[in-house]
């Protein structure tokens, strides 16, 4: 989801082409001083900006996925679905999975249930190292990665 900074802060933007006078255009949100918000808010801004996919065997799954709870739950639901239907195939016969990311008006289309799976691991994988890192008082993990 792109962003213009401004003196005061951050806000949403559909492009560049929505920037005001002074403001500077970024696809991610920069990270926030420990100090400055609590563990929870934290957890939450993270969550809410997602984690960025790029997909190197397959660039077409390259994209800012939302990790809120409830990109968290829809994901798990998939992938119960896909668990039920045998491990290999989408459920209800389809042959591609559409799933929202945060940077493109577009889906991103899964062709094959191993990028999916993929993808939902990555997430699953960051939202863990996020709460680890909160409750541990560490470093937190890069919002950035490649599968």
């Amino acid at each position: 989801m792109p962003y213009a900074s401004t003196n005061t802060g951050w806000r949403w933007v559909d492009d560049a082409t929505q920037l005001l006078t002074g403001e500077t255009f970024s696809t991610t949100i920069p990270p926030i001083a420990p100090s400055s918000v609590s563990p929870a808010q934290q957890l939450t801004n993270l969550l809410t900006a997602g984690l960025i996919i790029t997909g190197t065997t397959t660039p077409s799954i390259s994209g800012t996925y939302s990790c809120s709870v409830t990109a968290q739950n829809d994901l798990a639901a998939m992938y119960n679905l896909i668990q039920r239907s045998g491990g290999a195939t989408f459920p209800g016969g389809l042959t591609a999975l559409a799933w929202p990311v945060l940077n493109s008006r577009q889906p991103v289309l899964f062709t094959t249930v191993s990028d999916f799976l993929a993808v939902e691991t990555a997430i699953g994988n960051y939202v863990l190292k996020i709460k680890q890192a909160l409750l541990l008082n560490q470093s937190l993990p890069s919002n950035q990665i490649s599968i």
